[in-house]
């Protein structure tokens, strides 16, 4: 597997190449695992060391009361804590190295305006997460890493696009390389 600009993966199959955005792969993968996850057992917490409290706009306080079902089965240990603060005890592990206040924020954010574009509360809860918790340009993967990815992404419905509509890969074959080339 090689490496380019700290965000794509390349690797060959055959006589073709894939280059692989690390970012869209690893969004699709997270974004598959949990929707299924959220259907079976729910999904794994991490408890904060110490609850916050969060005071919600009107608006993220109607997408909380009205989301917060499917919350508790995508990780997140959240409550009312009267008026409009709501109380995180919790969040999805995927997201345990990031700031509890501002996942939650960003979270409950992305799904007001994913359900005003017609999603429903668990696909717009897992595509936001998906989106905070996979790498970000810069991340470097390890070859075991990097070939672990790879294989889950292929095990993926929709392999070929992440939740946004990004492509997740593109295939260049010899005969492109040869054409570019002037060998064609």
């Amino acid at each position: 597997a090689g490496r380019f600009g700290d965000l794509y993966l390349l690797f060959q199959a055959g006589e073709d190449l894939y280059v692989i955005d690390q970012h869209t792969a690893h969004e699709r993968v997270l974004y598959e695992e949990m929707l299924r996850r959220i259907d079976r057992e729910g999904i794994i917490s991490q408890h904060l060391l110490f609850p916050v409290q969060i005071d919600l706009s009107p608006e993220l306080m109607s997408v909380f009361d009205e989301a917060e079902p499917v919350l508790g089965r995508s990780g997140f240990v959240v409550t009312h804590f009267g008026g409009r603060t709501i109380r995180i005890e919790g969040v999805p592990s995927v997201l345990s190295k990031k700031s509890p206040e501002k996942m939650t924020m960003r979270v409950l954010e992305d799904v007001g305006g994913l359900r005003k574009a017609g999603f429903d509360a668990k696909k717009a809860i897992a595509q936001s997460v998906a989106c905070r918790a996979a790498v970000m340009s810069g991340d470097r993967l390890s070859d075991q890493e990097a070939a672990a990815l790879v294989s889950s992404l292929l095990k993926c419905e929709n392999k070929f696009s992440c939740p946004h509509g990004r492509p997740t890969f593109i295939r260049i074959t010899k005969g492109d390389l040869d054409r570019q080339f002037g060998r064609g």
